[in-house]
Parts: C-alpha cells; structure tokens; sequence
C-alpha cells in the first residue's frame, strides 16, 4: 500500500515540477479580453456591451490547455444561464475532489511512514539483552562437563542508536517532501474550489 501511495506521489510531483506555461484562449474575439471576451453578435445570453451575461466555453463544450507548452486557441460561445451554473459547480466539485485526495495521499503516506518505524522500533525492542556471563548448568552437575556446558559469551544483539535516524533520498522524497507537498497543494486546490460561487460567472478557458 505504502508503495502504491509513493508511486502516485511522485507522479503527482513530478506533474507539478513538469508543468510550463499553457494557456486556452477564444481565437474569435470581437473585442473585449480573454476573461470577459466580446464574441460576435449572432451569440445568445450577451449583455448590452457584447459581453456574455453567463459565461463563455469552446464552441464544441471545451476550452483547455493541451499538454504541450504554449496556447491552444479555441472559437468560443456564450452560454446560458442553466449551462453555466452547471459548469461551475462541476469544475466547483472538480477541485474539491482533486484537492481532498492529495490531502489524503499526503496523510497515507505520513501515516504508512509512522506505523513502520513504530513496527522497527518494537521488533527491535523484543530483543532482550543478555549480559554477556556464563549461565549455570546446576549444582549437581559434574565439573569434569561443566565446563564443556557453560555457554560462551555471545556479543548483543543491538542496534546502532544512530543508524535509526539515517534516511536516503528516495525515502526523504517518500515520507517527507511528498507528504508536506500534497498536504499543501490538496488544502489549497481545496480551498479554491469551496470558494468559488455558485453564480460565478464561467470562463470555460481559465477554470
């Protein structure tokens, strides 16, 4: 499970450390901006400046950036009252769904981290110490074989206080980095979707 949970971290941070400047944007703009475009006049649902009273989206119900750096240029259109609110609270739902699991992920791989040094930590303690001395075979017992019987001093079975707080890289990435990362990022992402309005106005090209 630990291990599934760090393989997704990763591809998570290394999606956010990959990430360059990608844009979409409406190609047909009759004036205005990219936030509040003025589209042409054939459009429905337009205030009486030319602008969209609802939101705007790509003419064929998408606006996004494409994988590859740079913009994606898209004919826009306007869209109603209905298609609007339902745009926003599907991109309102979106992020708070993508932001409550990084959240978790960041906790799961905190916690795995925990439960295994709690694991090392109690198999090492079920190791008892032995002082090192001869143990007795009795009173009785011969002194010409008592000295064939009695065990031989062993060295303990301890381990390296220091070697307990040693961690490589990946590990670092794992437990650490990745977990503070996600915790972060999931709160925020989070946070943006509870706050937006349902009556917001949509702007298919940038939500």
């Amino acid at each position: 499970m630990a291990a599934i949970l760090g393989v997704a971290a990763l591809f998570l941070l290394a999606d956010a450390a990959s990430m360059c400047a990608k844009q979409a944007a409406c190609s047909n703009l009759a004036g205005g901006n990219q936030e509040r475009p003025i589209l042409p006049d054939d459009q429905e649902d337009q205030k009486s400046d030319g602008t969209c009273m609802f939101g705007h989206d790509g003419l064929e119900g998408s606006c996004k950036p494409k994988a590859s750096c740079g913009t994606e240029w898209y004919e826009c259109k306007c869209l109603s009252e209905s298609d609007a609110y339902r745009s926003v609270m599907d991109t309102k739902l979106m992020r708070m769904c993508v932001g409550a699991a990084m959240f978790f992920i960041g906790c799961a791989l905190h916690v795995c981290w925990h439960l295994q040094r709690q694991k090392r930590k109690e198999s090492t303690a079920k190791i008892s110490p032995w002082n090192g001395g001869p143990q007795s075979i009795g009173r009785g017992a011969d002194p010409e074989f008592a000295a064939v019987c009695v065990q031989t001093p062993r060295p303990q079975a301890t381990e390296s206080k220091k070697s307990s707080f040693q961690i490589d890289v990946c590990t670092f990435v794992l437990v650490v980095a990745a977990p503070l990362v996600l915790l972060a990022s999931g709160s925020a992402i989070f946070a943006t979707g509870y706050s937006i309005p349902p009556q917001e106005y949509f702007n298919g090209c940038l939500m």
